[in-house]
């Protein structure tokens, strides 16, 4: 068959040697615009999931809600908001995304991992199913989604030190990892990650050079326990790393009779790593790290479900339920009890050192009388201060996030409660039916990821993730 003259001059011309890199150019063009595009949103489907359906009612009802309600980028010509700009204000204005599926009800905990030479982050989501695993969820960089991959195995029992660990998972023991956070002030070079094993019994930070740090292994006995037994942690399942480097554990003890208990590890940045991965093996024998002090017990209740940092950086947000009532609450917490009275607070500890040093002879001895005097000090100090009651809208606490502008989003029944940062503007969005959010992390990438029991959905909001100006803080 010919080929026409027509289609044999096009040819030499497109494929001369000079015109050759208008092949590699337009892909290019493409993939970088695609690329912009995506990072505005503007795709539904670069969200890469099914929809969820969902439902949108405002508890404190307004004309001017939807207009002014977390507005994403507002000036004089543009306010891009997340919700439709209808009169009714019932729907969002990108929906709820189901990313990922699980096929047991493991997953626990979540947290969000910067990595400066990606140039992006991407989640980490903690399971305690058998032995235990970190998985890494991300979009990356494109316009296909890396999802989900394996970051991290046997993340809560490898020792058989302190329980068996599960080899045949047909059980369903859960013995792996609980809460996990990321610590930015022990190294210059990387965050690091902590993780609660529950096979373990402790909170570890995980080093560059692989090994696992024991941050908390046993605590002190508390205050109503006149025996001096120690005792390690029941089931941490929240982390929190503040501004000062001090480790907060909430800690799940009803099975022990004890409530929640939120533990504070002061400087636990501060705690030098393990130098190998041998010395690492052998610390799955300690009972304590000689180089950390015991945690003590920051504040008790009868049921937490959360806790984040607020925006000072110098107090924190944790959900609670009331003793001896059904009251769900957001309650403030300061993380510097010296500075509520000085004279009295400095005081106070001189007479707890030469108690404890009169009275004792061991170091442990010391130490645990230092923990809990500090203990009963501290819950003198540390009057809580209401932040918000949303009892109406939850039957105990869950899972609590902030935004850089101060707003606060709430795992509720069914879905989650958006409070604005002067507590005006409350809203419900409802998306799931019969499923426990655990969870709520917000990423860099202006999405919150919502990690329920055995799924992860993910919901396009107008703010970043709280970023605390750490040099501007007073170091307690």
């Amino acid at each position: 068959m010919a080929v026409p003259d027509n289609i044999k001059a096009i040819s030499k011309i497109v494929f001369k040697r000079n015109t050759a890199w208008i092949f590699l150019f337009l892909p290019a063009l493409f993939y970088y615009i695609g690329t912009r595009l995506y990072s505005l949103g503007l795709f539904r489907s670069s969200t890469y999931g099914e929809i969820l359906g969902h439902e949108l009612s405002w508890v404190t009802p307004t004309s001017l809600v939807c207009s002014e309600f977390l507005a994403w980028n507002k000036d004089s010509n543009q306010k891009l908001l997340y919700m439709h700009s209808n009169k009714d204000c019932n729907s969002l204005r990108y929906p709820i995304y189901l990313v990922q599926e699980f096929d047991d009800k493991s997953v626990v905990a979540t947290t969000w991992m910067e990595d400066e030479e990606l140039g992006r982050g991407y989640l980490l989501i903690s399971t305690s199913l058998g032995n235990g695993k970190v998985f890494r969820w991300e979009a990356g960089g494109g316009p296909i989604a890396i999802g989900r991959t394996l970051h991290l195995q046997d993340s809560g029992c490898r020792s058989n030190n302190y329980q068996q660990c599960i080899v045949d998972v047909v059980g369903k023991t859960h013995k792996g990892s609980g809460g996990i956070t990321i610590d930015t002030l022990h190294s210059e070079a990387l965050p690091m990650l902590l993780i609660a094993e529950y096979g373990e019994g402790r909170v570890v930070r995980l080093e560059e050079n692989g090994a696992r740090t024991p941050l908390i292994i046993e605590t002190s006995a508390s205050s109503d326990d006149v025996t001096g037994e120690y005792r390690r942690l029941s089931r941490p399942f929240r982390l929190l790393v503040t501004a000062y480097g001090d480790l907060m554990v909430i800690d799940d003890a009803t099975t022990r009779g004890k409530g929640f208990l939120l533990w504070r590890l002061p400087k636990a940045s501060d705690v030098p790593g393990l130098p190998s991965l041998a010395v690492s093996r052998k610390a799955h024998a300690w009972t304590r790290n000689n180089s950390t002090d015991f945690p003590h017990i920051l504040f008790e209740s009868s049921e937490m479900g959360g806790m984040v940092l607020e925006p000072s950086g110098q107090r924190i947000y944790v959900t609670t339920m009331e003793p001896n009532s059904s009251a769900v609450k957001v309650v403030s917490l300061p993380l510097l009890e010296d500075l509520d009275d000085p004279k009295s607070s400095e005081s106070e500890k001189e007479g707890d050192e030469e108690h404890c040093t009169g009275k004792h002879n061991s170091t442990d001895e010391i130490n645990i009388c230092k923990a809990k005097e500090g203990r009963s000090r501290t819950l003198r100090s540390h009057q809580s201060r209401l932040v918000f009651d949303y009892t109406d809208h939850a039957e105990s606490p869950g899972a609590i996030e902030v935004d850089n502008n101060g707003n606060l989003y709430l795992a509720v029944k069914d879905g989650i409660l958006v409070v604005s940062k002067s507590k005006s503007f409350v809203t419900k969005i409802s998306f799931s039916k019969g499923e426990k959010i655990v969870d709520l992390t917000i990423g860099s990438d202006n999405f919150l990821y919502i990690a329920m029991e055995s799924k992860l959905a993910r919901l396009r909001v107008p703010n970043y993730p709280l970023e605390i100006k750490k040099d501007l803080l007073i170091k307690a």
